[in-house]
């Protein structure tokens, strides 16, 4: 994933080995945040405990048992019209998450 521009940020980071297991990994934001995770039971997996911040670009650090470490840069896609405000739905209407309204605009 090295230098993906546009990475999801709606659901967990995963580093993962698919030989030997995992010593370290670390998951840093360009804003100071660190992404917590844990390895799982074969230790071949690490998964952030959260998801990555939207708009962020991120630097992974992860070492394999016996091995250097190795660096890996992404950056995740900023949301796209997102709406945050007020809104009132015009009369006689009920709107849904993902309608729109008349003037095309994004609803919920």
């Amino acid at each position: 994933m090295d230098g993906t521009k546009k990475a999801a940020f709606t659901g967990p980071v995963a580093v993962s080995v698919t030989d030997g297991t995992l010593a370290s990994v670390t998951v840093t934001g360009n804003d100071g945040s660190t992404l917590e995770g844990a390895l799982d039971e074969a230790g071949t997996t690490w998964t952030s405990a959260g998801n990555p911040f939207s708009g962020t670009t991120y630097t992974v650090v992860a070492q394999a048992a016996g091995a250097d470490p190795l660096t890996s840069t992404f950056t995740t896609k900023a949301p796209g019209a997102t709406f945050i405000g007020p809104f009132t739905p015009e009369a006689g209407s009920t709107p849904e998450a993902g309608s729109t309204s008349k003037a095309g605009r994004a609803l919920g």
